[in-house]
């Protein structure tokens, strides 16, 4: 059986952060993911918010607070928003060619949830040039990197890790990893909702292990989504020309939150479109992909008509609980699951609350991954590798349980996993969207009770091997989905008020007095509230009425 100080969970910008500073303390670090080695990362290229411009943070600090609707865990934003220039500087230093001011530095923009230009990038390839940039120090690091690895299970005891069973799709065995630390790094469910790929695996592994994820009824919109389609154009363009107009008028970059524009287009109804004939030739070349794309791919000329938008789901903002060193809590803030940290989309950070200020998502993919990283490996220099005959007899259920699968033969009326994932968009679209009420929310769980059922069974067509069996990983994706979007909504009827993304029909207001606390729901569908961390000394930084 392998064994490393530390194994990473993902493939995107808080993995390979998270191992960078891991293989920085010179711990022995492996990250698997279901991706190829090589992806592209998380798909966000809304930029990187920090307060360069700025001479302090707390601005920035005091933004975000107040775009997460005062559902932020503040000693975590202080912290994250005062280590952003820092993490810039690094992103610099590794080659990130980001658009420069005539001073010679990150030129900033004022974007959704600022109220000061913060927001630095690379046009429409930020998120590209910063995979590389990420992509290239692990390299150079010496860092192992396996993709087209599941991984079927956390294997631990006693609220402590002693490694992951895993599928390695290139050979076909199931095989374990032992670890002291882990940390789960991957994406968020936002798959729920449209169709692509992010399904929130490590959401579920931690659901498994009975950890309850945390403020699981927020999710991250764009206003900027092209409609039958899933393509969703850069919030940058707001701040070059673009002209985002419908039934409701005119909106502009300095609105409160990206989501809270999608909101405001919700409200107005349909007939959105982007207009981005005034964009000038010098800011059009840092959105050349985003011309090409939206010609070639969708048969829409930017040049000649505005085009057509709509909200969208681009991320979520619940996830699993952890503190400012990416520790996973267990149920409150004192008890910590020993050896296994969370960071990037998978995780529930306190930074973004109710709301994420444009630029802060992958702020927080950067600073918690370091973070995740730099204690997790401190906890492996003083721990031992433990659990060895748990981590051999779960290897030996999960080889019999894929054998099974594969033996199993599907009846003509079984369903397939594209029949399910299309049920579970649609359930989600309908029920958890802009508009939600105690009524939609309940049908949404008899349907999401059925459809776990459903899912419990997929069809399998293709049973010849494990090996590179992608038949096989959307069924398992697909039933992680369904399982963590029925938290989602059992967290959405709980919160009996509206508050930033979560918008009840039936409770229209923001009620401090009773809600201003994260929401916890777990496998089984018990719930709990965790109360927010205020500042190191127990006070407001900035009270919810300033």
């Amino acid at each position: 059986m392998e064994a490393w100080e530390v194994i990473i969970i993902g493939g995107g910008h808080a993995a390979l952060r998270s191992a960078i500073a891991a293989k920085d303390a010179n711990t022995s670090v492996v990250v698997v993911s279901i991706e190829g080695a090589g992806n592209s990362g998380d798909g966000d290229s809304t930029g990187f918010a920090s307060s360069i411009s700025e001479t302090s943070s707390r601005g920035h600090r005091n933004d975000t607070i107040r775009c997460g609707e005062f559902l932020c865990d503040q000693d975590i934003v202080s912290s994250r928003t005062a280590s952003a220039s820092n993490h810039l500087a690094e992103l610099e230093r590794w080659g990130v060619n980001f658009r420069r001011n005539s001073e010679g530095i990150p030129q900033t923009n004022i974007l959704p949830g600022h109220h000061m230009p913060r927001v630095s990038g690379c046009g429409d390839t930020t998120d590209f040039e910063v995979q590389q940039a990420l992509a290239e120090q692990c390299m150079k690091s010496g860092i192992s990197r396996r993709g087209d690895t599941l991984v079927l299970r956390i294997v631990s005891s006693g609220n402590k890790i002693h490694g992951i069973t895993t599928l390695d799709l290139t050979s076909g065995k199931v095989t374990a990893l032992q670890c002291k630390a882990l940390i789960i790094a991957d994406d968020g469910f936002e798959g729920a909702w449209t169709s692509t790929s992010s399904g929130g695996r490590g959401m579920h592994l931690a659901l498994q292990s009975g950890i309850s994820l945390r403020d699981m009824e927020f999710q991250s919109w764009s206003p900027l989504g092209i409609p039958d389609s899933e393509v969703s154009l850069p919030l940058g363009l707001l701040n070059e020309g673009a002209i985002l107009a419908g039934p409701g008028g005119e909106l502009d970059a300095e609105s409160p939150s990206p989501s809270a524009m999608a909101a405001k287009m919700a409200a107005g109804g349909d007939g959105w479109s982007l207009d981005l004939r005034n964009i000038d030739s010098s800011a059009r070349s840092w959105y050349t992909a985003t011309f090409a794309h939206t010609d070639i791919r969708l048969g829409l000329d930017a040049e000649s008509e505005p085009l057509p938008v709509e909200p969208r789901v681009v991320g979520t903002l619940g996830g699993i609980p952890v503190d400012v060193d990416g520790r996973v809590m267990i149920g409150n803030w004192q008890i910590v699951f020993a050896g296994l940290y969370a960071a990037g989309e998978a995780a529930c950070s306190g930074l973004h609350g109710a709301g994420a200020a444009a630029g802060n998502r992958l702020l927080d993919a950067l600073a918690g991954g370091s973070a995740a990283g730099t204690h997790a490996s401190s906890y492996a220099g003083a721990s031992k590798f433990s659990g060895s005959e748990r981590l051999l007899s779960q290897l030996s259920e999960d080889e019999s349980t894929l054998t099974s699968m594969l033996s199993t033969t599907s009846g003509d009326d079984t369903p397939r996993a594209g029949e399910i994932r299309s049920s579970l968009n649609n359930i989600m679209t309908n029920h958890m969207g802009l508009k939600r009420s105690e009524a939609s929310l309940n049908e949404a769980v008899e349907k999401l009770s059925d459809l776990a059922g459903r899912a419990a069974g997929l069809r399998l067509d293709y049973r010849d091997s494990l090996l590179m069996n992608q038949n096989l990983v959307e069924n398992i994706r697909i039933q992680s989905m369904v399982s963590i979007a029925r938290t989602a909504v059992t967290a959405a009827l709980l919160r009996q008020e509206s508050r930033g993304t979560h918008n009840r029909e039936d409770f229209t207001d923001q009620d401090d007095e009773t809600f201003l606390k994260h929401s916890m729901v777990g496998a089984d569908g018990a719930s709990d509230w965790l109360p927010l961390r205020k500042s190191n000394h127990g006070s407001w930084i900035l009270a919810p009425d300033a």
